[in-house]
């Protein structure tokens, strides 16, 4: 499953944007522009950015991005790796 949650004032909206997603590896991609943060997803580079979800940004103040992980089965192994993060400016 990948799924996008959206906070505010530290209270989540817990699975507004979520798609089911069986495959061991995941590209994550995170768009701000327009006052809104939109969460996209594909499973290798080759592929297109499928959306899974937008919401809007907070009213006042800056924008913050985290990544967390969770609700493997009980017999998966529980670790996650996360490699290529960056964050970009990007002038237009």
């Amino acid at each position: 499953m990948v799924q996008l949650v959206s906070e505010t004032d530290a209270k989540p909206k817990v699975g507004f944007a979520e798609k089911p997603y069986d495959g061991k590896t995941v590209w994550l991609r995170m768009e701000i522009a327009g006052g809104k943060a939109v969460g996209k997803f594909r499973a290798t580079e080759k592929d297109d950015w499928q959306t899974l979800g937008q919401c809007d940004l907070p009213a006042k103040g800056d924008a913050k991005v985290g990544l967390i992980t969770g609700f493997a089965p009980k017999d998966a192994d529980h670790e996650s790796r996360f490699s290529h993060f960056r964050i970009l400016k990007i002038a237009k």
